[in-house]
């Protein structure tokens, strides 16, 4: 018989009196074994009492008949579970519907049952949900087994999805790219084909492309399903210089030397002077920065009268204009006012006989 946890523990109590048959038929269950702690109820001296046999008792079966009516005590000795008529304590479990002793089977549905405990002061009962918390336990285990193999495919899903090569980056598409160095443009399109798109690690690529001297910045954007696109803006060249290796060095308005070539640069203005050797992607010295700001600054009546720049050691800066003249500009300092000053007497009718403009001073000398 199985054994079933207690849920409710309610000891039913019968305080009614047991009357003479019923301890007869508890006799007849249990032998002549008396049953302790039974409460009875005192015989009426009117009542005869029933009459005893000599003969000698037949033998009680230790398995109880199913269909007897089992009285019940209502004061328990001990919690030593006996079996039916015998006393050995087994710890049997039998059911009681109603008043009649029933097998307890195990095949029950889960519905609230009585439970007839046998101990030696008589018949313990309890209300028994008919639950097993093992079942609830068996229930949870196998939905958090489902939960977790669930997850288990998603998370395989995505990285077959995200490493299939349908989704490698088979396109790079450059934009604005003019002056980048094309073995730079190479390099970074061979990191990113091949690659899967939804995991594409970009940050590589970009300092590759931001390494070249001529990339001011750059950005790189995916479209799906495989094509790769990079933006690049570019840094604008504004003046160029000899240096004492005799190649020619790009600067932008930052000073950094964009290219070293060997031949004469055409469409910037040549900053005149002893430069020295430097590398791509450094910065010239200050003067020659001034001088491509300066160039940059120049409004355009100015810009299209002007043939080159000039530098000095001190670090003064001329600009020699087409129809011969000079203009001394002094320190990089002032700029916009300088500016305006030469404007102004470039604007004079007799400009074009002037050899000389002097504005490093702050005041405006002409000759």
């Amino acid at each position: 018989m199985t054994n079933f946890e207690d849920s409710e523990h309610n000891l039913v109590d019968s305080s009614s009196d047991i009357s003479p048959e019923v301890l007869e038929e508890l006799s007849a269950v249990f032998g002549n074994t008396p049953v302790v702690g039974a409460k009875t109820v005192a015989q009426d001296e009117s009542t005869p009492s029933p009459a005893v046999s000599n003969a000698p008792s037949p033998a009680v079966s230790n398995v109880p008949d199913p269909s007897a009516t089992i009285p019940i005590a209502t004061e328990l000795a001990d919690d030593s579970a006996l079996r039916l008529g015998s006393t050995d304590p087994v710890g049997d479990i039998v059911y009681l519907d109603d008043t009649t002793l029933s097998g307890g089977g195990t095949n029950r549905d889960d519905t609230e049952a009585t439970e007839v405990r046998v101990v030696a002061g008589g018949f313990f009962i309890r209300l028994l949900r008919r639950f097993d918390p093992r079942r609830k336990r068996g229930r949870r285990s196998i939905a958090w087994m489902a939960l977790a193999l669930a997850t288990g495919f998603v998370a395989i899903g995505i990285v077959v999805v995200a490493t299939t090569p349908l989704l490698s980056v088979s396109t790079v598409r450059i934009e604005g790219a003019t002056y980048t160095n094309q073995e730079t443009l190479d390099e970074v399109t061979k990191m990113l084909k091949g690659d899967a798109i939804l995991t594409l690690d970009t940050g590589p690529a970009l300092e590759v492309l931001e390494s070249d001297p001529w990339v001011r910045e750059a950005s790189i954007d995916t479209k799906f399903p495989n094509t790769v696109v990079i933006d690049i803006a570019e840094r604008t060249p504004r003046v160029w210089f000899r240096s004492t290796d005799e190649k020619f060095r790009i600067i932008d308005e930052e000073g950094r030397v964009l290219a070293v070539t060997t031949g004469q640069p055409t469409g910037y203005l040549e900053v005149t002077g002893l430069a020295p050797n430097v590398a791509p992607g450094s910065v010239a010295p200050d003067v020659y920065t001034a001088a491509a700001q300066l160039s940059m600054s120049m409004p355009d009546e100015l810009a299209s009268k002007v043939a080159r720049f000039g530098v000095t050691t001190a670090g003064d800066i001329t600009l020699s204009l087409q129809s011969g003249a000079l203009i001394k500009f002094g320190a990089p300092n002032d700029i916009r006012q300088k500016l305006i000053s030469v404007v102004v007497v470039l604007r004079r009718p007799e400009s074009e006989k002037l050899v000389l403009i002097d504005v490093s001073a702050g005041e405006v000398v002409v000759k």
